[in-house]
């Protein structure tokens, strides 16, 4: 009985130490880095106590199992001379709870999301009607979480579009869509650039 106690009595010192050790190692840390505002429109956005204006304008939608609906978004203050620009992503599922989520991407980082989709598209043609093996998936993931890209398993494929991470929305698009999406990123990039 004595054997049982002592071993009780260890293994509570080793847990005593051991959480009393990983309290004091641990120095106040920053917050982690997903609470920091990912792109300029977000950081813009998430300024209190000032007023703000918000100009969108709409470029279009692509559908189908489910849609992504894009806007240029040009935000300043108005005695501001500072005008912050970028693209707005709504990403609507479709279904029962047509659940939609929303990303912000800045027009410094348009052109590299064009040049994915370009690329995206050009292989999704390449491989439409051949067997591919393994299943794979391109996608490119921009600073604000919207995420394009097409996958292939055999030879069926889809592209998608998702926004956010934590509850995020998730589209389904053929991929011919992708030409389309291009598009709208492009006239996001020359409409943004004369505002």
């Amino acid at each position: 009985m004595n054997s049982r106690v002592l071993a009780n009595c260890i293994v509570g010192m080793v847990l005593f130490n051991a959480c009393s050790g990983a309290q004091t190692a641990t120095p106040a840390s920053k917050p982690p880095d997903s609470a920091q505002p990912s792109t300029k429109l977000e950081a813009f956005l998430g300024k209190r106590g000032r007023l703000v204006v918000k100009d969108f304008y709409d470029l279009g939608r692509v559908s189908s199992l489910g849609s992504a609906e894009f806007n240029g978004l040009v935000i300043y203050e108005p005695a501001g001379p500072q005008k912050i620009k970028g693209l707005r992503v709504e990403v609507t599922e479709s279904g029962s709870l047509e659940r939609s989520n929303t990303s912000f991407i800045d027009l410094d980082e348009l052109p590299s999301l064009s040049d994915a989709i370009s690329y995206i598209s050009d292989l999704s043609r390449k491989w439409s009607g051949q067997r591919h093996e393994p299943y794979t998936e391109v996608i490119y993931v921009s600073k604000g979480e919207f995420s394009v890209g097409f996958y292939q398993r055999g030879t069926d494929a889809s592209a998608f579009v998702r926004s956010g991470t934590i509850g995020a929305a998730t589209a389904y698009l053929k991929t011919p869509d992708l030409e389309r999406m291009k598009t709208l990123v492009d006239q996001a990039v020359v409409l943004l650039n004369s505002k």
